[in-house]
């Protein structure tokens, strides 16, 4: 039903309320123009557009209630498109990305080179046998989580305030496992 709805709304240029529950459970009611459907790292999202003409991204698993409105809306695929120039379901149109810079080694650097992970994203092969890989995000958060998943054949390069974040993460994980010893 939701699905179903919010594939209507887009195809007909509708604008939806939606009931949203966001990650610290505070219940909200949007008014939006929904205008892509995004299946990004086995989740469903929905890219919408706001009655104050920002591009937002919601989790549809938070959507508990969805109505299509009589209203309709002026498509605007420029807008889109420039929200989409990041790394990340997070991006956004108002933020310049950033260049994350993460090299891998062994197994994780043979995985990493066949995968895209950005379509303007950079890479290369270095003499000691590592694979370096830049993307561009607005957040480091997503970044981090693909990075740390090829843990410990991995590690951050730049900017400076990723390198030291991963550190802090590293060292934060440490202390948890030894507190389980």
């Amino acid at each position: 039903s939701l699905f179903t709805t919010l594939v209507a709304a887009i195809k007909e240029n509708r604008c939806v309320e939606l009931d949203y529950i966001n990650v610290q459970g505070k219940r909200t009611t949007l008014e939006v123009h929904p205008m892509e459907l995004i299946n990004y790292s086995q989740l469903w999202y929905l890219k919408v557009e706001t009655k104050y003409g920002n591009i937002r991204t919601y989790n549809l698993s938070r959507v508990q209630n969805i109505r299509m409105m009589d209203s309709h809306f002026q498509w605007n695929e420029e807008k889109l498109k420039k929200s989409e120039g990041a790394y990340g379901i997070f991006s956004s149109a108002k933020e310049e990305p950033v260049w994350y810079t993460m090299k891998f080694y062994s197994l994780a650097a043979n995985i990493v080179s066949n995968q895209i992970w950005h379509k303007e994203q950079k890479s290369k092969w270095n003499e000691d046998g590592s694979y370096e890989l830049s993307v561009p995000a607005v957040s480091d958060v997503e970044v981090m989580g693909k990075m740390l998943s090829f843990a410990p054949n991995s590690e951050p390069v730049s900017p400076i305030s990723f390198v030291e974040r991963y550190k802090e993460i590293v060292v934060e994980m440490a202390e948890k496992a030894g507190d389980k010893t």
